[in-house]
């Protein structure tokens, strides 16, 4: 079997070295504190704020920049033009099926949760608020059509990603509460390989729940752009599957090894269904609930392990029905020309809105929608 125990066991044990040396320089030249104060930098900042950091991530990000030799940006191209197709309704998978996947792995939950705290209601909405919106703003820049070109801004961001990571590897590895014999390193290389097919995979298979009208052509090209996203986060190669069946199967291993209920996991779904009923517009097919929401699109197994309830009743027992009626009506009046295609991501775009509203940063930036992706919207 290609996804064995035993490279998957080895994978977790290795972190990301070049980003990694970075913050151990950080921390040998500055130290803990100023380096804590450099990671804030990279959180407050959309682009790699090169002016307030030392010269050597400069050196970082110009190593790691080139692309693979083999790589097709034309078609990393066409993949990002299914997000523009699609995004509002991707926006919303990534609150109701990529985030609670993440929260699936027992292990790495534990890391999001020291991270941040992001269940911290004490904080609530202002940290939990910016935790989402930073992964909301991440994926509108990696799929906003050309930013990972050379010289992208997507890519920059993807690098400054990179080096938080390796940031809070150094931190929580270092937090009494992290117990690294048992959940091994923090955001380790099969905990990054999980979470990459969480955006490429994931999402493809949310958008097949809503029956929209997404060719087996750009569900490939929308993953093989997230392959090279996969490479610019410093994926092991060999960790990144060369297609969706291939990832399907990784998937598949991951979860046996990976998913498992816990604290950490069921705090932070609360957290997120929290967070995703004071922000989304009212919608009465949904009865205004996010958990209904949650559980069409995880299915009630993984629910059970996040810990939200099913719930009884006629509009639970309606939902699904609800979702596939709602969504295949959609696709007839597009087969029609009627260019009610917005229609199908009314809920997504509910999200960017609420999220624009919202989203409360260090210094209270909102989110940013590129200019590109707003017009295509109509945001």
């Amino acid at each position: 079997m290609k996804w064995e125990n035993a490279f998957l066991d080895a994978q977790r044990l290795v972190g990301d070295e070049p980003a990694d040396e970075v913050v151990a320089q950080l921390i040998a030249d500055h130290g803990p504190d100023r380096a804590r104060e450099l990671f804030g930098i990279l959180v407050r900042n959309i682009d790699m704020p090169f002016g307030d950091l030392p010269p050597y991530v400069r050196g970082y990000v110009d190593k790691h920049s080139l692309p693979p030799p083999d790589i097709d940006l034309a078609r990393v191209i066409r993949g990002q033009r299914v997000f523009v197709d699609f995004g509002p309704a991707i926006v919303m998978l990534l609150y109701f099926k990529s985030l609670p996947t993440c929260y699936l792995d027992w292990r790495g939950a534990e890391t999001l949760a020291i991270t941040g705290r992001l269940d911290d209601t004490r904080k609530w909405p202002e940290i939990f608020s910016r935790r989402v919106g930073e992964t909301t703003q991440f994926l509108l820049e990696v799929m906003t059509p050309g930013s990972l070109l050379p010289q992208g801004n997507g890519i920059a961001m993807v690098l400054k990603v990179r080096l938080m990571h390796a940031s809070i590897r150094y931190f929580v590895s270092r937090n009494p509460n992290y117990n690294e014999a048992l959940w091994q390193k923090p955001i380790n290389q099969e905990d990054l390989a999980a979470t990459l097919l969480t955006f490429g995979l994931t999402i493809v298979q949310g958008l097949r729940l809503m029956n929209l009208k997404m060719s087996e052509a750009q569900a490939e090209d929308f993953y093989y752009a997230w392959k090279l996203i996969g490479h610019y986060l410093g994926i092991n190669p060999t960790l990144i599957p060369v297609d969706l069946a291939d990832a399907e199967s990784q998937q598949s291993a991951i979860f046996s090894r990976l998913v498992g209920a816990s604290e950490a996991g069921k705090s932070l779904t609360k957290a997120l269904l929290d967070f995703s009923r004071e922000m989304m517009l009212p919608t009465d097919l949904l009865d205004n609930s996010p958990e209904f929401l949650l559980r069409y699109f995880m299915g009630d197994a993984h629910s059970e392990v996040l810990g939200v309830p099913s719930k009884k009743g006629c509009v639970a027992a309606m939902l699904p029905h609800a979702m596939a009626k709602f969504f295949g009506a959609v696709e007839k009046l597009e087969d029609r020309g009627i260019g009610i295609e917005k229609l199908a991501n009314k809920l997504g775009l509910s999200v960017i809105k609420g999220m624009m509203r919202r989203f409360q940063s260090f210094k209270g930036r909102s989110l940013v929608v590129p200019a590109d992706l707003a017009k295509e919207w109509g945001l």
